[in-house]
């Protein structure tokens, strides 16, 4: 099961050249969220290992092994690294000397991915014939098996460090340059600008391969990101109003307004054109309570950022009326927002960001992040992990003890 798993994992991790990677984003719940279907790859790595571990362990309790099984397994692999191999010094993609001079072990792209295929396949053409020839040769059981490990190592080293150019490292990024730039960064949350989030988006950056990620190295609030996951609601307003988007990123990161919209006239808006940055777009529970409310604008009214950090802003606001206070931070289950130490609801604004109501005078705001569901899932997953620890180190010592019973008598 684990190893039919680990294939179908394969199929899903190739992307667009399967349609399986797309029925699970249409049509398979949580499949969506995130981008990058070459994550799949782990559970084929995970799959094969645990099946071979699992094979092992029948060898060696057995005392025996069938021979046959083993020698159909390798022929397969052999015929099938074969063909590869074949494949690609037919195209004329591997000229093994240079390939082992120029391309082998070092930081390059400027080798094919033929070239790579090939040359992997000859490592595990080696590698195969080593394993054929460890069970043919090796009739104690105890050095079969410190053979294998030994062989699994190295094949898993060689492997890493073939792949390396596609999966790990760029020849074009120094991670020393990078470690460096980083530790030059001030500690904790930096002050925030009084700039726009437009403005933001164009402060200067780490640089590649960090120039997206300037949120979560230079922590400034920026729309710029580089994510594995994404959320519908923001793709659904940067790809389907990006007029609405461009004139949100015309305010600074807080935004006091009076200007209540439906969400259904966002179609209408863009159709002619009517968006501007003050305009706040509510879904139809949150415009009926907000449509009748007298919110008033004051040129004195004022509302700034006083402190921040990941899951915590701090907004000293001022206004002669009643007023709405939008801060342009993702709305997710798990925000709560306190105005004078007492909570108050949190209304989704232009499909979205927070929405407050203030009261006239002088207010202390605060938005706070609590989601106790993570911390409760992350002592569940804690608690699994000492449990599998426990019983395997249980099942351990009862083996020892058994063996040891046994020797003894």
């Amino acid at each position: 099961m684990l190893f039919f798993f680990g294939l179908f994992s394969l199929t899903t991790a190739v992307g667009e050249y399967l349609p399986v990677r797309e029925f699970l984003y249409r049509y398979v719940p949580m499949m969506n969220v995130f981008r990058f279907p070459s994550v799949f790859r782990l559970f084929f790595i995970f799959g094969a290992i645990l099946t071979g571990v699992f094979y092992l362990q029948t060898v060696f309790k057995n005392k025996e092994w069938k021979v046959k099984p083993i020698i159909v397994g390798a022929i397969s692999l052999a015929a099938i690294f074969s063909i590869l191999l074949i494949v690609a010094l037919s195209k004329g993609y591997l000229s093994i000397g240079d390939f082992i001079k120029i391309h082998l072990f070092n930081e390059t792209r400027t080798s094919t991915i033929w070239e790579n295929i090939a040359f992997n396949s000859i490592v595990q053409l080696v590698v195969i014939a080593t394993l054929l020839l460890l069970f043919w040769k090796l009739k104690n059981h105890k050095k079969l098996l410190i053979s294998i490990v030994i062989l699994t190592i190295v094949d898993l080293m060689v492997s890493v460090q073939l792949n390396a150019q596609y999966t790990i490292y760029n020849e074009r990024v120094i991670v020393s340059e990078i470690a460096s730039s980083i530790k030059q960064l001030p500690k904790g949350f930096p002050e925030l600008q009084t700039i726009t989030i437009e403005e933001g988006d164009h402060l200067p950056s780490l640089g590649p391969p960090l120039w997206q990620n300037m949120n979560t190295f230079q922590k400034k609030i920026t729309t710029k990101g580089f994510n594995s996951f994404s959320f519908k609601s923001y793709e659904n307003l940067e790809g389907e109003y990006p007029e609405l988007l461009t004139e949100i990123k015309k305010n600074k990161i807080l935004l006091l307004s009076d200007s209540v919209f439906h969400e259904k006239d966002l179609i209408k808006f863009k159709k002619d054109s009517l968006f501007n940055s003050n305009q706040l777009f509510f879904g139809e529970a949150d415009f009926l309570y907000l449509k009748d409310r007298h919110f008033e604008s004051s040129v004195n009214d004022i509302a700034y950022l006083k402190s921040y950090d990941a899951a915590n802003f701090s907004i000293d606001c001022n206004v002669k009326s009643e007023r709405m206070l939008t801060i342009f931070q993702k709305e997710y289950k798990g925000w709560h927002a306190y105005i004078n130490g007492n909570k108050v609801p949190i209304f989704k604004s232009n499909l979205n960001f927070m929405t407050v109501i203030v009261p006239p005078g002088k207010n202390e705001i605060n938005f706070n992040y609590q989601n106790p569901v993570l911390k409760i899932a992350s002592y569940i997953s804690s608690g699994f992990i000492l449990i599998a620890i426990f019983l395997i180190s249980l099942d351990f010592f009862r083996t020892r003890r058994k063996v040891q019973k046994l020797q003894s008598n």
